[in-house]
């Protein structure tokens, strides 16, 4: 009943978890949508505000210059000046200058002063003016002349005359007084120098730069005007939020500034309702939930008890009773009893199918055993027969290469042969007819020696070539291709081949003969592809050596073999020549040697090619080997 009793409660705790988890979380999102919605309403009423101001900042200084158009349409009269300067309180004075910079005439309202005469020249506005080529421009904050207060000044160059029109600052404060009624938050305006002309919680002004402080520096250096910018205010440890803009005319720069007070009272009022509803349902979710698991759950555990016996002792049969109150647990006795059938019917079945496999497996181990044996014999043979076939093709391909080479041998004796008989039959002539000449006589014994030397050399080089490679030795590439052309003896030159050689000196380890069997093969296919065409005949051998590789590339400008065998060459017996020229199996050997006995490997392609200015076609034999052979 332990058991029970805690299915049951962890029935009704997922129940009671299931119904306020899913309130819980969708509270937490109402609570970070209205967060960020609150958020977002601050933020637009800044971008709001900030907007407003900047449109009536834009009047007012539209405004003056609409003005001052008139007066110059006027030509600036000084009735027309003092008219402007008493009808407009923002018009605090105006001023004359010749293009020295002193004073011509003055006009302020208030209290009449002379300035006639005065050196306006040093000021920082009529400075900066003749610096910037008297471009007209609003300035900074500066100090009035006649009163002394802070203004803002707009100066140009009108009929050979300097005016500067100075502006009272106390317009501008009614827009700010006017926006402090709908803000609460804290207001900054500073001009393009950084020089504070508002602050709306501080009633003296700082006298620093603006850009030096920390808030321009660190927060606000970079970031997008209009844009809500959160940072944390050092002197509250708060989190604060600001937004600024920059006025076209003056390039002054206006930050709202604001905490998150109000809103930080909303989310926490919003949460203690939650709170209190989220505990009122789990008290009303935990009374349901006691009372459906126990209706539900009760007679279960009758069907439990009796399962649980015939699980014990599956031989004794225990039929449950199926007078249950729910269908659905009635449904679930039934089947009970159905299955307890089924496996009593399956378990006699297993056994007699146990008794049956366990024959079966005997008679087949037996049967895999005698295979086994048989089998291991036989993949004996099969090696043993592939040796044979191999050693038998290699040994085809040498005959082959012999072949070519005695030819080649025959050829390359001609010469000195002629030579030797004809130099010994004109000694034995001179000697018949009483002409014996010492000198020419030891001249003869030497070209006939010279010949026979070089017949020596060439059974030599016949005879090493026939040597079988037992053990990997170091030799070098040069060396073994000069070998591999004087084997073909002068049949490229009987044949009007010519040979391209761009060989570096290179010592390579590995079965010398074998590759110099598998070089003789592709020139020997290369000749005699060659041998068709009438001129523009050549054979190009370049070496090259790539991270410890040795690259060996034959191309020949015989047209190139044909797509649709390229990837048969390599096949034993297959060839384009008729079969009393060609055997198939030079290639197939090629291949064998390169990729087996010296771990290399061998590609062809058609390449076209430029040689002697003219362009060429063939196949080209790329072969990758070790420089040593493991």
């Amino acid at each position: 009943m332990k058991k029970g009793l805690t299915f049951k409660n962890d029935i009704r705790n997922k129940f009671w978890q299931f119904s306020i988890l899913p309130i819980v979380f969708l509270s937490i999102i109402f609570m970070v949508f209205i967060y960020f919605t609150l958020e977002g309403t601050y933020e637009k009423a800044h971008v709001r505000i900030l907007k407003s101001f900047d449109y009536s900042l834009n009047y007012f200084f539209k405004s003056t210059l609409d003005r001052i158009e008139y007066l110059k349409k006027n030509h600036m009269h000084c009735k027309d000046i003092k008219f402007t300067i008493s009808q407009n309180s923002e018009f605090e004075s105006i001023m004359i200058l010749d293009p020295k910079g002193t004073v011509i005439k003055a006009f302020y309202k208030g209290e009449d002063r002379s300035f006639n005469g005065f050196d306006f020249s040093n000021n920082r506005v009529f400075k900066e003016f003749i610096k910037n080529n008297k471009k007209p421009f609003f300035s900074n904050i500066n100090y009035s002349i006649f009163s002394n207060k802070r203004v803002i000044s707009y100066i140009f160059e009108f009929e050979d005359k300097i005016y500067i029109i100075n502006l009272s600052i106390k317009e501008i404060n009614k827009y700010i007084q006017y926006i402090n009624k709908t803000f609460d938050g804290q207001m900054i305006v500073v001009d393009n120098n950084g020089k504070y002309i508002i602050d709306t919680r501080s009633d003296i002004l700082n006298n620093k730069s603006f850009y030096n402080t920390q808030l321009y520096n660190k927060i606000m250096d970079n970031k997008e005007e209009y844009k809500y910018i959160e940072f944390v205010n050092e002197n509250t440890n708060k989190d604060n939020y600001l937004t600024y803009m920059i006025n076209k005319y003056t390039k002054w720069t206006v930050i709202l500034i604001d905490n998150n007070d109000k809103l930080d009272d909303i989310l926490i009022k919003i949460a203690l309702l939650l709170v209190l509803f989220i505990g009122i349902l789990s008290v009303i979710t935990i009374i349901v939930a006691s009372k459906v698991t126990h209706k539900t759950l009760d007679p279960i555990y009758d069907i439990t008890d009796k399962m649980d016996k015939f699980a014990n002792d599956i031989t004794q049969t225990t039929y449950l009773s199926e007078d249950v109150v729910y269908p659905m647990f009635r449904k679930i006795v039934k089947s009970f009893n159905k299955m307890q059938e089924k496996i009593i019917l399956r378990e006699n079945d297993l056994i007699n199918l146990n008794t049956t496999l366990e024959e079966k497996v005997k008679d087949k181990t037996k049967q895999l055993e005698y295979i086994n044996k048989n089998l291991h014999k036989k993949v004996e043979h099969e090696i043993k027969l592939n040796t044979q076939k191999e050693k038998i093709l290699f040994e085809q391909s040498k005959m082959a290469a012999m072949g070519e080479m005695i030819g080649n041998i025959a050829h390359q004796w001609r010469q000195p042969l002629s030579l030797i008989s004809t130099v010994t039959s004109g000694l034995k002539f001179k000697y018949e007819m009483g002409m014996f000449d010492e000198k020419e006589y030891m001249s003869s014994l030497d070209k006939i020696l010279n010949s026979t030397t070089y017949l020596s050399n060439t059974i030599e080089d016949f005879r090493n070539f026939f040597k079988k490679d037992k053990e990997i030795k170091e030799f070098e590439i040069k060396e073994l291709i000069n070998r591999a052309i004087t084997l073909m003896g002068n049949s490229f030159s009987v044949n009007n081949i010519k040979l391209e050689i761009n060989i570096e000196y290179t010592l390579l380890s590995g079965y010398e003969n074998e590759l110099l069997q598998a070089l003789l093969n592709i020139l020997n296919n290369a000749k005699d592809a060659l041998k068709m065409k009438e001129d523009n005949k050549v054979i190009i051998i370049s070496t090259r050596v790539e991270n410890d590789n040795m690259i060996i590339a034959i191309q020949d400008s015989a047209g190139g073999i044909p797509n649709n065998i390229i990837d048969k060459i390599y096949d034993p017996y297959f060839t384009t020549k008729h079969q009393s020229q060609g055997t198939g199996i030079g290639l197939f050997m090629t291949k064998e040697i390169i990729t087996k006995h010296m771990n290399g490997s061998i590609e062809i392609e058609n390449k076209t090619f430029e040689y002697d200015n003219q362009t060429h076609t063939g196949a080209l034999f790329i072969i990758t080997i070790p420089k040593k052979l493991k």
